[in-house]
């Protein structure tokens, strides 16, 4: 077939448009070509087998002009269609005439189709002008209390997230505990019971984590839970060491898994400790900088990279901690050096899966950074230069293009790496709030993004 247009994705792939044929895929690696074509039976597949232009976006879909022939039946010319191809979503979407939305696009013949910095795609027509949409427009949906219908969350409060392979969202509110059956549509709620020792404990759900068994643990003010559905109880645990201490001492931030099967808890009181799940004993470790008190002993954020090492946030910095070799080492904010953190007051990490040995820092006042693991350098992202009022960043997730995702105090901010583009979105767009919580965010087995704060919890692909 004839080639008319072809254009490189995201990922260096290759697209190829035809005259007559359909469009052509070709990945970078090789492998099979894969074709995509029009289909009378199906109103979302490629609007034509004749491609006349491409452009590609941030996310690495592709985006088509085409006809479905070269002249109409009187020997005119065929007005053309605009084809989304996501191969990602797996999905074809065709944009032309809406009858009920009269900002579609419309029945004209096109012209060319373009991109900008900003992620806004273009389209020239002929004798129609310049039409432009916002192709990363996300549709977000907002899960909150609602006193009518007892299918809802217990509170609007929302602190921690844990998406379940099968769908099921386990939501940690400021009054208990909640779960989601999306295919049910039902919606479970646990709360503190005194005169109950198996019930939650007080105190908002701090953290959620399903571990490797499918068991889920709770972190709260009353130290770490093990919830038990079959049951529908709940099996508190604490250190005996620090049972005197009480207090803050006792509240459970953040919980992750060892590759040993044990888990990870960062305190807001007194450091990390380390849960045996076989014989339910606690140890702790002594982090120390020489001669001076624990400087660790409110964790904010944890998380382990691929080499096994553990990075954990707080209040002083940033600590690297090898708990094979049990050495622990101290990053921190240096003034007088910009290749270092931006701040000491760190509150959110995140493993960056899609670029090996890069590793993400949100803190509470200077906004994002980024650690190349491999070489120590640090590059810093002011958000204030992104259309955010401040610099706190709540929690930081991705989607599967590599695109970044940061809850803030002033709505969700989309940030590709790549391109450096930014886009803020706020209430009018659907979420929940502007103000989101430390560490309640999650991302479901299928890309689905969770993100919780003052006023729910705000979900999107």
């Amino acid at each position: 077939p004839g080639v008319m247009a072809s254009e490189e994705g995201a990922r260096w792939d290759l697209w190829i448009g035809t005259w007559g044929s359909g469009l052509a895929h070709l990945g970078s690696e090789g492998g099979e070509t894969e074709w995509y074509v029009t289909d009378s039976t199906d109103s979302d597949s490629l609007g034509g087998n004749y491609i006349e232009y491409l452009a590609s976006d941030s996310l690495g879909r592709i985006w088509a002009i085409t006809i479905q022939g070269p002249w109409d039946s009187l020997g005119g010319q065929v007005p053309g269609s605009l084809t989304m191809v996501d191969r990602v979503a797996q999905s074809t979407t065709r944009f032309g005439e809406d009858p009920i939305n009269p900002n579609s696009l419309g029945v004209y013949f096109l012209r060319s189709v373009f991109f900008d910095t900003f992620g806004t795609l273009w389209v020239g027509t002929s004798g129609a002008g310049l039409r432009y949409a916002d192709a990363q427009a996300t549709g977000f949906t907002t899960w909150a209390h609602d006193p009518i219908h007892g299918d809802s969350l217990d509170d609007n409060f929302v602190r921690s997230v844990c998406v379940e392979n099968s769908g099921r969202v386990w939501v940690g509110t400021a009054l208990g505990l909640n779960l989601v059956d999306r295919q049910t549509g039902s919606v479970r709620h646990w709360r503190h019971d005194p005169a109950r020792t198996t019930r939650l404990g007080p105190a908002s759900v701090e953290a959620l984590h399903m571990d490797g068994s499918g068991r889920l643990w709770l972190g709260a003010a009353g130290g770490l839970s093990l919830f038990e559905e079959g049951s529908n109880t709940f099996r508190r645990f604490w250190d005996d060491a620090t049972e005197s201490t009480g207090g803050s001492t006792r509240i459970v931030k953040v919980i992750r898994e060892t590759r040993d099967n044990k888990l990870m808890i960062g305190t807001d009181g007194d450091g990390l400790k380390l849960f045996d799940l076989e014989s339910k004993s606690f140890s702790t470790f002594p982090i120390l900088r020489p001669g001076e008190d624990n400087y660790l002993r409110k964790v904010t954020a944890l998380e382990q990279t691929g080499d096994g090492t553990w990075w954990i946030g707080g209040y002083s910095g940033l600590t690297r901690f090898d708990r094979s070799a049990g050495i622990a080492g101290r990053i921190a904010h240096d003034p007088e050096n910009p290749n270092s953190i931006s701040s000491n007051l760190v509150s959110a990490i995140f493993v960056d899966r899609t670029r090996d040995g890069i590793l993400w820092v949100g803190t509470m006042d200077a906004g994002l950074n980024r650690l190349d693991i491999r070489t120590g350098r640090w590059r810093r992202y002011d958000l204030r230069t992104r259309g955010v009022p401040d610099n706190l960043v709540y929690a930081i997730q991705a989607e599967q293009s590599g695109a970044l995702w940061l809850s803030t105090n002033h709505g969700l901010v989309r940030f590709d790496p790549e391109s450096m583009a930014s886009r803020v979105y706020g209430t009018d767009r659907g979420i929940q709030s502007l103000e989101f919580n430390y560490r309640a965010a999650a991302t479901g087995p299928d890309g689905e993004i969770f993100f919780g704060g003052v006023a729910g919890l705000t979900l999107f692909h």
